[in-house]
């Protein structure tokens, strides 16, 4: 089944919907006309097209889809579990912030869990390949509205880049706004684009993501290109063991000591900062604060404090007046709101459902499946939104990385029966 214009229907409507990342946002008004509701209507029918069939290529039933990989059923069953726990926990323990709560809850349910699997359910490797390109298209559209931004911070007549500015578009956070232009530039960077047009993407969003004052998301897209060549030369027999072991021991020699000072591990190890520290530190050595006020929580609460209470259940452990929101750290967050066994589970599923799809993919490299690049693709995409939230975001947040996990495993199947798998609509250089 060859890659369609229906495929890219799904596609683009998924990747729309994962901008917005709410079921309706008053923001994405332009000239009077409703965008967000818009961009939920087209989802809500993409959706139910998807699910039915009648646009992309849904697998059989029965249809294992990874010979050295996972199924979908071992994508679906950990998503439904993750949103039927959340919903047990919002029936059962007291919402001290209703409304944050229940966005969470309906963030999740009705964007996260649908897009993601109606991704994981594809048997068509174009379906990734044209949802690569929906999310560059949108990170891409992103980069040029804020072109006349980024040419007046250079000019010197906007202060995006300073301390009490940094470059957002319609009133969303810069970090998001970083992530997003970089995902652009790493669709880009892995695609066969001529190189100035490659040069000139990823040179634009890296100085968007510089002007966002976002240093996680230009941290973390060099990562994933790093470690994507890594598993291609791997794959490929074109680097030894003994290479990458001195490699990796010259890095941790430059990068190791100022990792550990960065993460208080020295003297301070077992010293808390004091809790009026928080608001005068660095956003890296506030991250560190938060976790281990997060830790306290979760040593008094091993059954988590519900979903959407992290913030109140923080102000016991901080002074009062401490500005507090999110722990920014996905599985800290899950194991303090809805407990450390899901947390673990979590975490223990995404090791194994991501391990799995990339051996899948070492496989497709050595064999030099025509796929490969687009399994390459994907694992950059999902390494890069996994490393973000490990520094930054909630649950909400979260929705690339779990599509981007779909998207992996979808890209390095190999079809068992039937028709074989679509030509990619983006294949990146394996």
């Amino acid at each position: 089944m060859n890659t369609t214009r229906t495929t890219y229907a799904l596609a683009f409507g998924v990747a729309a919907m994962m901008a917005v990342g709410r079921i309706y946002d008053a923001r994405l008004n332009v000239a009077g006309l409703d965008l967000s509701l818009l961009i939920s209507a087209a989802y809500a029918a993409v959706v139910l097209l998807g699910a039915s069939g009648v646009i992309g290529a849904v697998r059989p039933s029965g249809y294992a889809g990874l010979r050295a990989g996972p199924s979908s059923g071992g994508y679906t069953f950990p998503m439904v579990l993750i949103a039927a726990w959340a919903a047990v926990y919002v029936v059962l323990v007291p919402a001290y912030d209703a409304a944050y709560t229940d966005e969470k809850l309906v963030t999740f349910a009705l964007v996260t869990l649908p897009s993601a699997l109606l991704v994981a359910r594809q048997r068509d490797a174009g379906l990734v390949g044209a949802l690569a390109v929906a999310l560059a298209c949108v990170g891409g559209a992103m980069l040029l509205m804020s072109l006349p931004s980024i040419a007046g911070a250079l000019t010197g007549r906007m202060g995006y880049g300073r301390a009490a500015t940094r470059l957002s578009l319609f009133g969303g956070g810069p970090i998001v706004y970083a992530r997003w232009v970089l995902t652009a530039a790493l669709v880009v960077a892995l695609s066969r684009a001529p190189l100035v047009v490659k040069g000139a993407v990823v040179g634009a969003a890296l100085l968007a993501a510089v002007l966002a004052q976002s240093k996680g998301p230009v941290l973390f897209f060099g990562v994933s290109l790093g470690l994507v060549a890594l598993l291609r030369a791997l794959a490929q027999r074109r680097v030894s063991r003994a290479t990458l072991v001195v490699s990796g021991g010259v890095l941790f020699a430059l990068v190791g000591p100022r990792l550990i000072t960065a993460l208080g591990l020295g003297g301070r190890l077992l010293t808390l900062f004091s809790p009026d520290q928080l608001l005068a530190t660095t956003s890296s050595t506030a991250r560190i604060d938060l976790l281990r006020v997060s830790l306290e929580m979760i040593r008094d609460h091993p059954l988590g404090v519900g979903l959407g209470n992290w913030a109140t259940a923080a102000s016991r452990y901080v002074i009062s007046g401490t500005v507090l929101s999110y722990p920014h750290n996905l599985f800290v967050e899950v194991a303090a709101e809805l407990g450390v066994a899901l947390a673990v589970g979590l975490a223990l599923w995404v090791l194994w459902y991501g391990g799995k799809s990339v051996h899948g993919l070492a496989g497709m490299l050595r064999r030099g499946h025509p796929h490969a690049g687009l399994g390459l693709t994907a694992l950059a995409l999902f390494l890069f939104y996994l490393l973000n939230s490990l520094v930054s975001g909630d649950l909400s947040d979260a929705r690339l990385m779990f599509v981007a996990l779909a998207m992996l495993g979808v890209a390095a199947a190999d079809a068992r029966a039937g028709a074989p798998l679509a030509p990619a609509a983006v294949t990146a250089r394996a």
